[in-house]
């Protein structure tokens, strides 16, 4: 009789495992590969078509970086629920260890310098923003090709609404639904 159970709780844990590599197969990796192929596309000519791919790449990577967060945030859950979250060592080694986690060490500079001082650091995520946002003038043709890659917020008809002529009864409508001064 129990050898007959855990024979059938290996046949599960077995088909699990096979279901979670055809459902998700591995994250990681393919997290991985997803951004390789956005940095090789980064630097490859704009074109509508490649900026289009690269929208479509970058939303499908964070679906699946939201996937595997949700599955580290379960785990992490049954490992709460099980040891419990209040005022111990536990809870403390936790936080300290996923402080430790998010914390910069060091950076490379664009001559592929390491900086690990942590005012070059700072220097070095100020510079790379400040570069970022900098205005290169576009032209028009490139901003056409950018804002035409997006999806419209505000549709033709809504647009056509929006621009219409007031009513008098929108307006007396509007104010009688305005609190009293």
């Amino acid at each position: 009789m129990q050898e007959n159970f855990i024979a059938k709780l290996r046949g599960c844990r077995v088909k699990l495992l096979e279901w979670n590599k055809e459902v998700f197969g591995n994250v990681r990796h393919q997290c991985r590969t997803l951004s390789e192929q956005i940095c090789q596309l980064k630097q490859r000519e704009y074109t509508t078509t490649n900026s289009m791919l690269l929208v479509d790449l970058r939303a499908r990577l964070e679906y699946l970086t939201n996937q595997e967060e949700l599955l580290w945030k379960q785990r992490a859950k049954a490992l709460w629920l099980k040891e419990g979250d209040k005022n111990t060592a536990f809870f403390h080694a936790k936080a300290s260890e996923r402080k430790l986690k998010k914390e910069v060490k060091c950076l490379k500079d664009d001559n592929g310098i390491v900086v690990s001082d942590p005012n070059g650091i700072k220097n070095l995520i100020q510079c790379y923003f400040a570069d970022l946002f900098k205005s290169t003038r576009p032209s028009e043709s490139l901003i056409r090709a950018v804002v035409g890659s997006m999806d419209a917020r505000v549709t033709d008809a809504m647009n056509e609404d929006l621009a219409r002529p007031f009513v008098e009864e929108e307006i007396s409508l509007a104010l009688k639904q305005m609190h009293p001064l």
